[in-house]
């Protein structure tokens, strides 16, 4: 024998039915709420609101060994070097400068230390004309170390505040280092 509509054991059910699908509801539609609220939420205006990685050249390694003793021997590979413009609040900010623009004027590249091909088809300056950003408009540059795949082109930023660790400012004997980037006073944290 079917139940009826007035058998309480089936009114339950659907009173349950029905509270589960006013709660699923509830959550979808919270869920979507949120999230145009968070769409909508402009950025703090202390926050990185931007970051445009760079091409700032390669190099052709033939034996990676170096970077992983003991294996890899006579095994060659491509590293990349990437720089990083980011946008902080209203300042820009260029983590590393990477190789020198100098090696884009030769195509093949330029052989260095442990037989690396040091390349760069791209300039920094032009990719900084594309993205519309100026030397100029670069208030901070950071470098991670002082390798010349990194500070390459410090000389497009002579305003700019430098940040840099203060053991790749210095000499082990104290005495600062030639190259530009450490010319300019590193700021300490």
């Amino acid at each position: 024998m079917a139940a009826s509509a007035t058998d309480p054991v089936v009114g339950r059910i659907e009173a349950t039915a029905m509270n589960v699908r006013r709660f699923a509801l509830f959550a979808v539609a919270s869920t979507i709420a949120l999230g145009l609220v968070a769409c909508a939420t402009p950025p703090a205006p202390n926050a990185v609101s931007r970051m445009i990685v760079l091409y700032c050249g390669e190099a052709q390694i033939p034996d990676i060994s170096p970077w992983s003793p003991g294996f890899n021997v006579g095994r060659p590979m491509t590293f990349s070097d990437n720089c990083y413009l980011i946008r902080h609040g209203d300042t820009w900010m260029l983590w590393d400068s990477g190789f020198s623009d100098e090696l884009a004027k030769t195509p093949e590249g330029v052989v260095g230390a442990r037989s690396m091909r040091q390349l760069r088809s791209v300039t920094l300056a032009s990719q900084l004309v594309q993205v519309g950003v100026a030397p100029a408009d670069i208030r901070i540059v950071a470098f991670s170390h002082t390798h010349g795949d990194h500070v390459g082109n410090s000389r497009l930023f002579p305003t700019a505040k430098l940040y840099i660790q203060q053991a790749e400012s210095t000499r082990p004997s104290g005495r600062s280092r030639r190259s530009t980037a450490s010319r300019r006073r590193p700021t300490r944290r």
